[in-house]
């Protein structure tokens, strides 16, 4: 190797969330980027019109963002649009919008100041959260920090972009707001400086089928638009300025997966039967609706496990029956599906809205989380029931609890799935004429007593 060649080259770890192999230039997209101008107030007589501007922003931040739902619905991501009703409801959260009001008032600083020391202390929050998933949702409140700055200082973002070559797009991170920002015909891969599994980024690049490494922290610090770079999504290295030897290894490895790819899915929708003639149908796990487009293009004959936690974060309030049945029906509706199973929320009182005060527990990991939860918060699960068996009206449904430790609260917990069904029907409501009933093994607790298990449930 010579040294003169690798002189500019390194290589940057990350985290793959979608496979595949990009080579391209570099298009630094950085929407959070701009001058902001912080200040303190020459008078008190100036506090109301501060106050007046920073609420002017909120409305004109709201409108933008309900353009962005609007015109993202035209395009091809299909990344969950809720996203931007999180985006909204922040915009309307009342300690977010005090909190800055209390900072002009209190410190006689101009409106910018204020919101960033709010987007300040709800990072400082944030950041002592174990769970990475909720942790993760901070990119939520910087995103509207800086839009609602961006308002206040005039400043209108641009758009991707003034070039006909495809890019990968280099950012701190991507929201879904952003998407309608760029031409994604034009985007061949993604390298972030934040993100996981679970992040917008990652969301968004599967969707699209584009490669994307997250998690790189300050790629964006090293890398500047025309720069050429290759991003791995299958081991989550993205190398800068690569020389030409690895220019053509990972054009070789571009190629392999891209075959294998083709290959694979060939035969996605073919029968999966076994060597000794059994058929087996295949299913898919998904967090979003969204997903369901691509399992169902990869052979995916039913939704294995539809996880629903994802309904409980970044709200202020719980989510109400309409709301869980709104999700739930879009995914049991789906045609091209044998049926559809429906976990019931595997969180602990922890991960729930500040409105809601359920019991405390020391140890919500080990403890009071999942079907203990909801066996002790009736009222709270018996609304997620309600809705399951309003959305299994629209296509076969299963049910499946998690963290199941004992006969007792399966049986408990079927009970209540009877008491709801019951009630439905009073009411005169349309809902599932059958609904088979799972439980998740998932602790020792459960293994050892399996056997038992099975006589309460059907898988």
């Amino acid at each position: 190797m010579n040294p003169d060649q690798t002189k500019n080259t390194f290589v940057l770890k990350g985290v793959g969330v979608s496979p595949g192999v990009a080579i391209g230039r570099v298009y630094r997209f950085d929407p959070l980027d701009s001058e902001i101008s912080f200040y303190k107030l020459k008078s008190t007589s100036l506090i109301p019109k501060e106050i007046l501007r920073f609420k002017k922003a909120l409305k004109e931040s709201e409108h933008q963002l309900l353009e962005i739902q609007k015109n993202l619905k035209k395009t091809k991501v299909t990344e969950p649009l809720y996203v931007i009703d999180v985006h909204i409801l922040i915009l309307k959260d009342k300690k977010f919008v005090s909190r800055t009001i209390k900072y002009i008032q209190r410190l006689k600083i101009n409106a910018e100041w204020a919101v960033r020391l709010t987007v300040d202390r709800y990072e400082q929050i944030f950041e002592k959260v174990e769970d990475t998933y909720i942790r993760g949702r901070i990119s939520d409140v910087q995103y509207v920090g800086q839009r609602i700055l961006s308002n206040l200082s005039g400043e209108k973002k641009e758009t991707i972009w003034g070039t006909d070559e495809k890019v990968i797009v280099v950012a701190p991170d991507i929201s879904p707001a952003n998407t309608v920002q760029m031409k994604m015909e034009k985007v061949i891969g993604f390298a972030t400086d934040a993100g996981g599994r679970t992040s917008h980024t990652a969301i968004v690049a599967r969707d699209m089928e584009l490669p994307a490494v997250v998690g790189l922290d300050n790629i964006t610090r090293f890398v500047l638009t025309g720069d050429e770079i290759i991003v791995d999504g299958i081991s989550g290295l993205v190398v800068v300025n690569p020389y030409p030897e690895m220019l053509q290894r990972y054009e070789e490895k571009k190629l392999l997966y891209s075959a294998a790819r083709d290959e694979y899915l060939k035969d996605a929708k073919a029968p999966a039967v076994t060597s000794d003639n059994y058929t087996l149908q295949i299913g898919c796990n998904i967090e979003f609706v969204e997903e369901i487009p691509s399992a169902i293009a990869h052979g995916a004959e039913h939704i294995g496990l539809y996880r629903t936690e994802f309904i409980y974060i970044n709200r202020q309030e719980l989510p109400t029956e309409e709301d869980h049945f709104n999700n739930y029906c879009q995914v049991t509706g789906t045609k091209d599906l044998l049926w559809s199973t429906i976990r019931t929320f595997d969180l602990g009182g922890d991960k729930f809205p500040s409105s809601q005060k359920p019991v405390k527990e020391l140890n919500p990991q080990m403890g009071l989380r999942a079907i203990r939860f909801c066996l002790k918060e009736v009222e709270i699960f018996k609304t997620q029931l309600r809705a399951i068996w309003r959305a299994g009206a629209f296509g076969k449904t299963r049910i499946l609890f998690p963290m199941i430790s004992s006969v007792e609260e399966i049986v408990e917990a079927k009970k209540l799935l009877e008491e709801t069904r019951k009630e439905l029907l009073a009411q005169g409501e349309n809902i599932a004429s059958e609904m088979e009933i799972g439980a998740m093994i998932e602790v020792p607790a459960a293994v050892v007593i399996a056997d038992k298990l099975a006589r309460e449930v059907d898988f």
